[in-house]
């Protein structure tokens, strides 16, 4: 069967997900969808998308079944709760989760598909929610090499950066990995920035010759220049809650390892501050509210 002759399924039309799912349908597949909110069925389905009433449904109708989903609990839920995919599926059918969960999860769901012959990738996504709109995330796969291959053809329609990592749990992993050096790179450039403030030098400008220099990063060029030095936290973004669940997976993966990260560790600590001053629903980078309090100043 080639690429464009295959059903999708998406099961999870938040932020990221909706956007990845409204690439498919620009792309002029047929797309079964399925969200526990009826409103994200309905706005995609006016864009052509097919609704179903359940995850079991869409896998029911589909050749390939993406799924973007909060965390762990509603992963489990989808794949091998009731009416689940693994109600659904049928033998040959590729499920590819996006989320950010446990490897261990990823693990667990590939083990229960791959008795009923269903292949499965963990392929959880980094850059931003415009990266998403965009189609130019960067995805990171784990699963069988024959699996990835016959999925990878859909997977670059959402994204430009597509890495076959290794086995099941090995795209979650970089994942975890990803998302603990981003919000521990946050945490560090704000503490400098606010270095330079008190020393008077025009923080925006700092930012513009730091990204130019070696101590550029992602978080220095999008989180701190668009949403810390704006003062840009609202709260229909990626929110603190969110980043704090990934942070805990990554060091239960510290702790299934045996490894110590004592800066993570850190900063860890100050995004755990930052909820507990009532932040949990905002955009992430408002930790740097966290960093300005304990540094006694203001980076903008």
């Amino acid at each position: 069967m080639s690429a464009n002759a295959k059903r999708i399924g998406y099961i999870g039309l938040g932020a990221m997900g909706g956007a990845m799912a409204r690439n498919l349908l620009k792309a002029d597949f047929p797309v079964h969808v399925f969200d526990a909110d009826v409103n994200r069925i309905e706005s995609v389905r006016q864009l052509g998308a097919i609704g179903e009433t359940s995850p079991a449904q869409v896998a029911a109708h589909s050749d390939i079944v993406f799924s973007s989903l909060p965390g762990s609990n509603e992963v489990i839920d989808v794949y091998l709760g009731e009416r689940g995919v693994i109600e659904g599926a049928r033998a040959g059918l590729i499920a590819v989760d996006m989320s950010t969960v446990p490897p261990t999860v990823a693990l667990q769901i590939a083990e229960s598909l791959e008795g009923i012959d269903v292949g499965f990738l963990d392929a959880p996504v980094a850059r931003t929610r415009e990266a998403a709109i965009a189609g130019t995330l960067a995805i990171m796969v784990g699963g069988p090499e024959s699996v990835f291959s016959e999925a990878c053809p859909i997977l670059n329609i959402m994204g430009s950066t597509i890495v076959h990592v290794g086995e099941n749990g090995a795209g979650q992993v970089a994942k975890l990995l990803n998302n603990a050096i981003l919000m521990s790179n946050i945490v560090t450039a704000c503490e400098a920035l606010l270095v330079g403030a008190r020393a008077g030098v025009d923080v925006t400008k700092l930012v513009e010759v730091l990204s130019e220099g070696s101590a550029d990063s992602f978080a220095l060029r999008n989180h701190v220049a668009r949403s810390i030095l704006p003062r840009e936290f609202a709260e229909n973004r990626f929110p603190l809650d969110y980043a704090l669940k990934d942070f805990e997976y990554f060091f239960d993966l510290c702790r299934d390892t045996g490894a110590v990260c004592m800066q993570m560790s850190a900063a860890r600590e100050l995004f755990h501050a930052a909820k507990n001053q009532g932040h949990s629903k905002e955009y992430f980078p408002i930790v740097a509210e966290i960093v300005e309090l304990l540094g006694g100043g203001r980076i903008s």
